[in-house]
């Protein structure tokens, strides 16, 4: 009997070191993919990876290969005018616009923003009524699961529109 006891603490403590073992292994698993994560959206755009870390603001992750260094920044507040082009509204601040990733200024250039939207600290602005205005962007991403794989379901376009406030319509020229 006290063999049948030892050899049932035995196993539920086998049971136990290989559960520790395969939590360790997941844990390592998911530290290994949110670094690889971090290397390939540094690639892309810094900013977008040091958010998704969870970093400070103002630092952004430079990657080179597969590590990546951080780079802290000095935050300025900075208040933009608005010059209107041939290729639409500039948001120009001294002889700078803002870069296309929405934190960093970059030389200014007349054309430098086309689609009549702005990013500005990763948030969508349209130029309407004179003034930069929050876009609502509502883009619903599509789900397939089982059960939408049996049904037709309609796709309309006011789903995946950009909105801005009522008052402003916004007119895009594709050449």
């Amino acid at each position: 009997k006290a063999a049948n006891k030892q050899y049932i603490q035995d196993r539920v403590t086998d049971r136990e070191n290989e559960l520790v073992r395969m939590i360790q292994r997941l844990e390592c698993d998911a530290r290994k993919a949110k670094h690889e994560r971090a290397i390939v959206a540094a690639q892309y755009n810094g900013w977008l990876a040091a958010s998704h870390l969870k970093l400070p603001q103002c630092t952004k992750l430079q990657a080179f290969g597969q590590t990546a260094v951080v780079i802290k920044c000095n935050s300025v507040n900075v208040r933009f005018e608005t010059i209107i082009t041939s290729c639409g509204p500039q948001p120009k601040f001294n002889n700078y616009t803002i870069n296309l990733d929405g934190w960093e200024l970059v030389k200014y250039s007349p054309c430098y923003w086309t689609n009549g939207f702005v990013n500005f600290n990763d948030k969508p602005y349209a130029f309407c009524n004179n003034t930069w205005q929050g876009v609502d962007a509502n883009m619903v991403l599509p789900e397939q699961t089982l059960a939408h794989s049996f049904r037709y379901d309609d796709v309309k376009f006011f789903d995946y529109e950009h909105r801005v406030a009522a008052s402003c319509v916004l007119h895009q020229h594709i050449l």
